[in-house]
């Protein structure tokens, strides 16, 4: 009867915060995941940053933590205060926001938060942005610590994910593309850096008809090939690189094909493979491609490969379309 009981109990709020004072959590204890939502006016947040906060004792059960659309962060001691209060996250969430906000001691702040968190094992960056460094200064604390008292076991799951609208060519310029693969640690099973484009809902989606007829843009934001180089070498390099990899999402960087092999000849155990490949030649390009998964990738069960055509390949095209509009013109 009591596990029955337990099991009806909630396993999960979303609390929806005007300010940074949080409430009091009555009869609480059976949850497990906990969402900080701000409604913050932006006209009121800049002063609320400078005002106390409050934080009551939280369920000590919580393993999971999310928190939306704090956009331009959160008051100084603020998030290592919460980390303090939730002393089991497992996973942690942030979502649409500046992280760290615009100060050096909301950065700091950050950093104090993932040096706490000894136990976290999935981080999940969803349209997250933060001032430069500030990546860099927390990735000592996600990854595992050959230091045994430290207890830190480094994550297992990390996703980075951007949301672009159509058009938006000036995203990725603000995505610290150098530094996120510094988050790539030995235990990591799972691992996605990715941009997809925000999805339209149907009145938009009327209204933009037009927008639609013009697929001159179409397809994966990425970052150029000349960025994948400290990706290439977090997955590579022997005494770094995850001994565990089961997936492995990185349409955010354009790879080569060279890039490509020297991952799969040491990322053995992959499963799930989706990658941005750079195209100079599309019948040379696949028939190495194929090769290279015949030979490094016997256990991949899925595989999405994002075309990324060099400006020579892509003026071919063009011009051969071109051709084929005219003939079929005349």
């Amino acid at each position: 009867m009591a596990a029955q009981q337990q099991a009806q109990l909630p396993q999960g709020a979303q609390i929806p915060l005007a300010n940074f004072h949080l409430p009091k959590f009555p009869q609480a204890g059976s949850l497990k995941s906990l969402t900080l939502a701000s409604e913050i006016k932006l006209s009121d947040y800049q002063p609320l940053l400078k005002e106390p906060y409050s934080i009551p004792p939280l369920p000590s059960a919580i393993e999971s933590l999310t928190l939306e659309l704090f956009s331009l962060g959160y008051p100084a001691g603020f998030l290592i205060e919460l980390a303090r209060k939730l002393p089991n996250v497992k996973s942690l969430v942030f979502f649409s926001q500046l992280l760290g906000g615009l100060t050096d001691e909301g950065s700091d702040d950050v950093v104090a938060l993932f040096k706490y968190m000894r136990g976290l094992r999935g981080l999940h960056l969803l349209d997250v942005f933060a001032k430069p460094g500030l990546i860099e200064r927390i990735a000592q604390f996600v990854i595992y610590d050959t230091d045994e008292q430290s207890g830190r076991r480094g994550l297992m799951f990390l996703e980075v994910n951007y949301t672009t609208q159509h058009g938006d060519d000036e995203v990725l310029s603000k995505v610290p593309a150098k530094e996120l693969p510094k988050l790539i640690g030995p235990g990591l099973i799972t691992l996605t850096l990715n941009a997809s484009e925000a999805e339209e809902d149907d009145a938009e989606g009327e209204a933009g008809g037009a927008r639609k007829e013009d697929s001159s843009k179409d397809g994966v934001m990425t970052f150029n090939k000349s960025l994948s180089s400290n990706l290439v070498t977090a997955l590579t390099d022997d005494e770094k690189r995850p001994q565990g990899l089961r997936v492995l999402n990185t349409t955010l960087y354009t790879l080569t094909l060279d890039k490509l092999k020297s991952i799969l000849t040491k990322q053995t155990g992959l499963m799930v493979l989706m990658i941005t490949l750079e195209v100079d030649d599309a019948k040379s390009c696949r028939n190495q491609l194929l090769g290279i998964l015949s030979e490094h990738g016997q256990r991949l069960e899925q595989v999405e490969i994002v075309a990324s055509p060099t400006l020579q390949f892509f003026m071919e095209v063009s011009f051969a379309n071109l051709l084929t509009g005219h003939y079929k013109a005349d």
